[in-house]
């Protein structure tokens, strides 16, 4: 683990009492491209704040680029769920990604030439510079997912870290989403989490399975070995897989032993 970009120790965390994670660990490598997976409130959304620093775990050892999380923040580039964002609001595509130059401690800085330069050339990365000046809530899920990305960037982040950023876009818009993570995986390290992972399985390069506990597989591809969600009624950990490879859309179901 001493390599590790993210390093998670022997990780419990409780809302109210109510144990979310429990003994969890992983490690996450340099270049990696990990795909966090389980079912709803098994505890993904959690520990994605506790990588990011929002969160404190009540147990355990959290280090980020060999930082506590908190400190690591300013290398980490953050998409968020689209699902709260008033789609109403009358804000630029531009705007967005501006908000993503704001340094921490001085709230109202003034934009800058150079400010401005870097984020069009990272519209322009996502292939949206065309839509600089089109409100946010006119733009499409994949298109909003895009801008969203950009903001991110213009950070120079060495980890991204995306929560369910394919809710609401369609497949080939998946498929064309997971390209360019792909693309952006040559310089970055990251970390996506996904309730129903439907990916094309040569872009992911590990999976964490999550649901309460962790479960780690550090293979580069998604196979027929991989698992999906856990069920506690029957008492088996289980890891449901939705994927597409060579353009066949199939369901892996196997057990952890």
């Amino acid at each position: 683990m001493n390599d590790a970009i993210i390093k998670i120790e022997d990780v419990t965390f409780a809302y109210n009492g109510q144990k979310v994670l429990e003994n969890v660990s992983m490690a996450i490598r340099p270049g990696d491209f990990t795909a966090m997976i389980g079912p709803n409130g098994g505890g993904k959304t959690t520990l994605l704040k506790l990588i990011l620093g929002l969160l404190k775990p009540n147990r355990g050892l959290i280090r980020v680029m060999g930082n506590a999380a908190e400190k690591a923040s300013h290398d980490i580039g953050y998409v968020p769920q689209d699902v709260h964002m008033n789609r109403h609001f009358p804000i630029s595509a531009l705007d967005v990604v501006m908000m993503g130059r704001i340094k921490p401690g001085r709230r109202f800085n003034k934009n800058t030439g150079k400010d401005r330069r870097v984020v069009l050339d990272a519209l322009e990365r996502m292939e949206m510079v065309a839509h600089a000046d089109t409100r946010i809530g006119k733009l499409s899920g994949g298109q909003r997912q895009r801008v969203f990305i950009a903001r991110a960037l213009v950070t120079k982040p060495k980890l991204m870290l995306l929560d369910e950023p394919t809710a609401g876009i369609d497949s080939r818009g998946q498929a064309d989403f997971f390209q360019l993570l792909k693309e952006l995986n040559t310089e970055m390290t990251i970390l996506i989490v996904s309730h129903d992972l439907l990916v094309i399985s040569t872009y992911v390069k590990s999976v964490a399975c999550v649901n309460r506990h962790l479960h780690y597989h550090p293979q580069a591809e998604i196979t027929g070995e991989m698992l999906e969600t856990m069920y506690p009624s029957t008492g088996e950990t289980v890891c449901p897989v939705e994927l597409v490879a060579h353009g066949l859309p199939h369901r892996v179901l196997t057990d952890h032993k």
